[in-house]
């Protein structure tokens, strides 16, 4: 998935954390269940200026 921003192309990454499986861009520091509740603390390498954001609620 990219984003467009202007003249470039920036390479985006969805991040579902209540998945069990870490994405190759994180590795989980550790990760709490609760029925549909999940807490992740999570340890991400450098990003070179990219944007970072993160919100996931689901019931």
């Amino acid at each position: 998935m990219t984003e467009d921003s202007g003249d470039e192309v920036v390479p985006t990454e969805l991040i579902d954390y209540s998945s069990g499986v870490a994405p190759r861009s994180l590795s989980y520091a550790g990760r709490f269940s609760y029925g549909s509740v999940t807490v992740s603390r999570c340890v991400l390498g450098p990003t070179g200026g990219v944007k970072l954001g993160s919100t996931q609620l689901t019931w």
